[in-house]
């Protein structure tokens, strides 16, 4: 799921686990968070304009995929990783 950064919560009671990335505006990633503690008060980092989006992730895909701050994602819409 992909939220523009002005939509992105200071504080939420998180109901499920999810991993977040915060993004700039080349997908580099600036932030990354973990959360797997259920209905517990969570309160979320303000990168200010330097976050263009925030991506949220399944439980765990960060650290399965050694995604580290710094790193570029290559992000694809549906259509374009259709085979033709």
């Amino acid at each position: 799921f992909w939220l523009p950064s002005s939509k992105v919560a200071d504080a939420a009671t998180v109901l499920s686990a999810f991993d977040l990335l915060y993004l700039d505006e080349e997908d580099r990633v600036l932030q990354r968070i973990e959360i797997s503690d259920t209905k517990a008060r969570v309160s979320f980092p303000r990168l200010g304009s330097r976050a263009a989006s925030a991506l949220i992730l399944a439980p765990q895909s960060i650290s399965s995929t050694r995604t580290l701050i710094g790193d570029q994602l290559v992000i694809f819409s549906a259509e374009e990783t259709v085979a033709t």
